[in-house]
């Protein structure tokens, strides 16, 4: 899952800044969500096609 950065983290020798994305395994965030060192990103569900229309 992918993760927003909040606060600077260094994480398997990799330095990632505020603002900056992260892929945790749900294990590996669960810390740094209690923490407040990292956020879920929330994408919305697309639905489907852009631009097209599902009505006739």
């Amino acid at each position: 899952m992918k993760y927003k950065v909040i606060s600077r983290l260094d994480h398997n020798n990799v330095r990632y800044e505020p603002g900056e994305e992260i892929g945790l395994s749900q294990s590996e965030a669960r810390k740094l969500l209690e923490g407040g060192v990292i956020e879920r990103i929330i994408k919305p569900f697309s639905g489907g096609q852009q631009g097209s229309s599902a009505v006739n």
